[in-house]
């Protein structure tokens, strides 16, 4: 399972509404799986595929601005050299404030630079989680996973209301162990109870 960043269901929807009206298409990695947002009004075109004259309008739509970035004449978004969209400057904007709070810089900075910062922001997370109460989702996790007693392998189907926010929370906390999916290496297949997530449990 990989976890680039915690980020919650509200800031997922909060930032899939940024990218839109910056002209873009929010994806979301999922258990190695990527999903994209797309909205229902371009959803049909979407999925007939872009045809050649589509390509062209969009290789044609970019150009260089005096400001040294790329401008998409399309939607009139302008993007770092990195091809991230700069940001307004403006708190509550979502963009903004996810660039804000991972230290991106889209005028100077890329993807190398993107991956870095959020390898920082994940470590920071998984430091902060022990020590804080359980959430509901992981107390309920823990009594299931516990019936099967510890340092059992437990397939991931087997456990309700147990998905990947909840699974890295547990992780961090040192209360489960994962095996991967034999050839989906980055998809959870088996969870695993260790003794301090049976103690937990019990004390639940």
């Amino acid at each position: 399972m990989s976890k680039p960043i915690a980020i919650t269901q509200r800031q997922i929807t909060a930032i899939c509404k940024g990218a839109a009206r910056a002209g873009f298409i929010a994806e979301i990695i999922i258990n190695g799986v990527v999903v994209r947002l797309v909205p229902e009004a371009h959803a049909a075109k979407l999925a007939g595929g872009p045809s050649e004259s589509d390509l062209d309008d969009e290789l044609e739509s970019w150009d260089e601005p005096k400001s040294g970035g790329r401008l998409n004449r399309t939607n009139n978004t302008t993007t770092g050299p990195g091809g991230y969209p700069l940001g307004s400057g403006r708190k509550g904007d979502p963009i903004q404030d996810w660039y804000d709070k991972l230290g991106f810089d889209p005028k100077t900075m890329g993807e190398t630079e993107m991956r870095e910062l959020q390898k920082i922001a994940e470590a920071k997370w998984r430091a902060a989680i022990p020590g804080t109460p359980l959430q509901k989702r992981e107390r309920t996790a823990l009594q299931q996973m516990v019936s099967f007693g510890a340092n059992t392998p437990i397939h991931w189907s087997k456990v309700k209301n147990c998905g990947p926010d909840t699974t890295e929370r547990l992780l961090a906390r040192g209360f489960i162990e994962t095996k991967p999916h034999p050839k989906h290496h980055e998809s959870v297949e088996y969870l695993i109870l260790t003794e301090a997530g049976k103690s937990a449990a019990e004390a639940l």
